[in-house]
């Protein structure tokens, strides 16, 4: 049960994170400055002592924001071993706060390691792409089992992205979840505690894997922002949550819309950085907007590590905070979890997040420093403004790998734990088992079914029956194992 956290020593560590809040080293309360954070979208469900151990990892290796997304959690996602909750309103407009009371644990615990949580409220995934949420019941949105994959056209959004009664009922969804109260902060709604949310994103990667690219309606995510940010108290902020790749991430409607604090950028795309990102950060200057670089990772056995540093680098030089996809225990090589095991990626990932803060920005977060919101002005040019971000009419086909990873139903790792001789995995690419652990955990076969192995301890009186029979009849026992 959760209680609400009010003796000394709280007291003494809500000081001692308040001032770490309000302070960041190497970065003046006037100038710009950057960060390091990362993305661990279900961590409110994971086990205290898991949830802990990522938290603490997270702290020291200096991230200072965590993004999560309420959506319902299945358990054991990607090895985990994490609890399973349902979305917050099942059915639409019927709410139910088991997923906000697990929030409010994680954000106890992460305002005391400094660090900020941007909170997504509703997932773009859970309207018939890889997952089915209330919404999709009640206005009978058609679903795939393979977005982004060349299903999309199964999917179709249109008709709710252009439903009036449907962005009500949203709306109404995002007012319930920020008035939740917190019983650790003297009661007080998510809307109104800025110390410990930087801010809340309207949707991850709303409208993203549409036939041909399309975007039913370019100014939803303003009309969402439009009633979401007079709920805020000063100090947090509205994001956009961004869309599947930097061209559905940028669109005009959300630089224009006043409501909208930070457009936040996703893609998985590496090589596209180094080009895509410059222009982007030149029109939110331009428009007084804010960029996080929200979505971007890595994969691969050997080359995971040197996949982050090269994006990385984009970042760091352009001044740009930006977000891993995504810190969670067990790191997985082949998909794009990373944690501690994983010691190579780790080292990149918390040498940049503490180098980031020193290394100037290009946008000022008073949310962290303290001062104004003014921005450094954008280069001066002569003449007309500089046009915007150069993006294709169309969407391009999506890659082959997408920022969520299929439902657990599908993780073939189910049975990593299992031995071979079971119908198990063995601990390689092919498994989320961690590596280094190798067969002493998925090939059990050598050891007793008591120990999790395959081999069949008979009982003491039929073994000595068994001896006789090898005494008299010769038999061989090579085939058999006691």
């Amino acid at each position: 049960m959760h209680r609400p956290l009010h003796n000394c020593c709280f007291a003494a560590t809500y000081l001692a994170a308040l001032i770490l809040t309000l302070f960041t080293a190497n970065a003046p309360r006037t100038v710009a400055f950057s960060f390091g954070g990362a993305n661990s979208y279900y961590l409110y469900t994971f086990r205290t002592a898991d949830q802990i151990q990522v938290l603490d990892a997270m702290q020291a290796a200096g991230f200072r924001t965590l993004r999560i997304s309420i959506a319902a959690q299945g358990e054991n996602q990607t090895g985990s071993n994490n609890y399973g909750v349902p979305d917050v309103e099942h059915p639409v407009g019927m709410y139910d706060d088991r997923i906000l009371t697990m929030i409010d644990d994680l954000i106890t615990r992460a305002f005391q390691r400094g660090i900020k949580l941007i909170i997504t409220l509703h997932d773009r995934y859970s309207l018939g792409c890889w997952g089915n949420n209330a919404y999709v019941d009640k206005y009978n949105i058609p679903t795939t089992n393979a977005c982004g994959y060349g299903g999309v056209e199964d999917n179709d959004l249109n008709a709710f992205y252009n439903n009036a009664n449907a962005a009500a009922d949203m709306d109404r969804r995002f007012t319930h979840i920020i008035s939740h109260r917190h019983p650790g902060f003297s009661n007080r709604p998510w809307s109104a505690i800025p110390e410990a949310i930087l801010g809340f994103d309207i949707q991850n990667e709303g409208q993203a894997h549409q036939r041909n690219g399309n975007i039913p309606n370019p100014n939803w995510i303003c009309e969402r922002a439009k009633k979401l940010k007079p709920q805020l108290s000063s100090g947090m902020l509205v994001l956009t949550g961004a869309g599947a790749d930097v061209w559905d991430s940028v669109l005009s409607q959300h630089f224009a819309c006043s409501s909208i604090d930070v457009v936040c950028v996703h893609s998985y795309m590496a090589d596209d950085w180094s080009s895509k990102l410059p222009p982007v950060i030149q029109a939110a200057k331009q428009d007084g907007k804010r960029i996080i670089v929200e979505g971007f990772g890595a994969t691969g056995w050997g080359s995971k590590a040197a996949g982050l540093q090269k994006q990385i680098d984009v970042f760091q030089n352009l001044g740009v905070p930006w977000m891993v996809w995504q810190v969670v225990k067990p790191n997985n090589y082949d998909n794009y979890e990373v944690f501690t095991d994983d010691t190579d990626s780790w080292s990149v990932l918390s040498s940049a997040a503490r180098a980031a803060p020193g290394l100037g920005g290009a946008f000022v977060w008073p949310e962290f420093t303290g001062g104004s919101t003014k921005h450094p002005p954008p280069p001066k040019a002569a003449g007309k403004r500089p046009p915007p971000p150069k993006v294709a009419s169309k969407r391009p086909p999506p890659p082959k790998v997408t920022s969520k990873p299929p439902p657990p139903t599908n993780n073939k790792c189910a049975k990593c734990n299992i031995p071979l001789c079971r119908g198990g995995c063995k601990c390689d690419n092919n498994c989320d088992c961690r590596p280094g652990l190798g067969g002493a955990t998925c090939d059990k076969c050598n050891l007793p079914q008591d120990q999790g192995g395959c081999v069949v301890v008979l009982p003491l009186g039929i073994r000595l029956v068994w001896v006789v029979l090898q005494l008299n009849l010769g038999i061989s026992a090579k085939q058999g194992s006691f």
